[in-house]
């Protein structure tokens, strides 16, 4: 997915695992991250259970509480030496919030309606990429 984001987005920075501190809920870690210029375009979880129901509860949570901060924040990028980046960014308003899994097909975590209806407050800036398998 990041090499694919890479190659269509090459106007945009992607990023992968980079952590953002929310005041009063802590540090989050988006599995992916999609930057053009200061503002966050899209934040992208994750989740690949094949085989058995994925837990994705906290996902959507992340997602609800970087959508709605709007104060400034760095990057962190290296978590073992510190590094963040030089600049400050925020979430744009129109952030683009997915959260893609692959689970076992009756997982909640692949029911498209209960996913929309989970993050009906984001509207159409939320976008689920599910895919149920059998057995």
């Amino acid at each position: 997915m990041y090499a694919e984001l890479r190659s269509r987005l090459s106007d945009h920075v992607i990023l992968c695992e980079p952590q953002i501190t929310v005041e009063r809920h802590g540090c989050f870690v988006p599995d992916i991250v999609v930057l053009k210029e200061r503002d966050v375009a899209a934040i992208i979880e994750l989740k690949f259970v094949p085989h058995h129901y994925s837990v994705y509860e906290l996902d959507l949570r992340k997602l609800a509480v970087l959508a709605a901060y709007e104060q400034n924040f760095p990057l962190l990028l290296d978590p073992k030496s510190g590094d963040f980046t030089p600049d400050s960014f925020r979430v744009s308003s129109d952030c683009i919030l997915v959260f893609a899994a692959i689970g076992q097909h009756d997982a909640a975590a692949v029911d498209t309606p209960g996913l929309r209806a989970a993050v009906a407050q984001f509207g159409g800036r939320f976008v689920p990429l599910v895919y149920g398998v059998q057995g």
